[in-house]
């Protein structure tokens, strides 16, 4: 099953949150990462969103998700998002 993701920036595009990751010594990056199952349900998401400089909701590639949320392990990246797809977001 293809996902759509899409990422709300709480504080910018650099700022961190979390603690890092174990292995790589990344951070994740503040704000929600949301997870769709069509991409219309994303662009609705993102389109309800603010759009301001310091909290905008963007879409971003499965990989670029995983680069936002650097601070998390693998497995903990993989657990996310068996449980986060289609959930309510603010």
């Amino acid at each position: 099953m293809k996902h759509y993701y899409a990422f709300e920036y709480w504080g910018g595009d650099t700022t961190t949150t979390g603690d890092p990751n174990p292995m790589t010594g990344r951070y994740s990056i503040a704000g929600a990462l949301a997870v769709f199952s069509r991409a219309k349900d994303r662009d609705k998401w993102i389109a309800g969103g603010p759009d301001f400089t310091h909290k905008r909701r963007a879409v971003v590639t499965q990989r670029e998700a995983r680069r936002l949320r650097g601070g998390w392990t693998p497995r903990q990246f993989a657990e996310y998002l068996e449980n986060v797809v289609d959930f309510d977001l603010p």
